[in-house]
């Protein structure tokens, strides 16, 4: 059966007691949240505070569909690489104690460090050390084609094909790939090529 919800981000304006409110008067079962819900600089303890949003979401009848990262995996240089898979594992952990397995999960930046002959390259470079974390912990990395740099069908599946792990797919957006200027052709591809890859999905009908 179908699982549908309400992503935080795009109620901006309310606060998270007030948008699980509302999802779940709407009739909404899932929410997607945003890694600074439960982590940020003013956190103290975030897997403590992982599972107290937990119980808030569940006391409203809801469960956490996945935690967007907001990870930036546009890299070459070992030390960013470090750094960022070791914050992308400790998210993996966040993930499961509020009760999911899906990171929504960014490409990455567009950086003069980094040509776009080599947007892959960093990309899957970054992704394939998060697999031993991913396995172990059964966590997902769904990819979103959000913003600039993966927003290309063709680009997704090249990097899911060099990754080549079941814990890397797409976050499916249906209208971002429009958003980035591709005709309704392409975009029509892109949902068949993606289509087999994807975990996660956000809905969106162009309005």
């Amino acid at each position: 059966m179908s699982k549908f919800g309400l992503i935080h981000y795009n109620y901006a304006s309310k606060s998270l007691d007030d948008f699980l409110r509302f999802t779940s008067e709407t009739g909404f079962g899932y929410v997607e949240l945003q890694v600074g819900t439960v982590w940020n600089s003013e956190t103290a303890n975030p897997e403590q505070n992982a599972e107290a949003v937990r119980a808030k979401v569940e006391g409203y009848g809801l469960q956490v569909s996945s935690l967007a990262a907001g990870n930036d995996f546009v890299l070459l240089d070992e030390d960013g690489i470090r750094s960022q898979v070791a914050r992308m594992e400790r998210i993996g952990r966040l993930a499961k104690l509020l009760g999911t397995s899906v990171l929504r999960t960014e490409g990455g930046t567009a950086k003069d460090a980094v040509p776009e002959s080599r947007w892959v390259e960093a990309m899957a470079g970054c992704l394939t050390r998060c697999i031993e974390f991913a396995e172990r912990d059964e966590v997902y990395l769904a990819v979103d084609n959000h913003g600039i740099v993966t927003n290309d069908g063709d680009l997704q599946v090249e990097l899911f094909e060099r990754v080549g792990s079941k814990y890397v797919g797409a976050n499916m957006d249906t209208m971002n790939y429009r958003w980035a200027g591709h005709d309704l052709e392409t975009v029509g591809r892109y949902y068949e090529i993606v289509a087999p890859y994807t975990l996660h999905t956000h809905l969106k009908d162009g309005t």
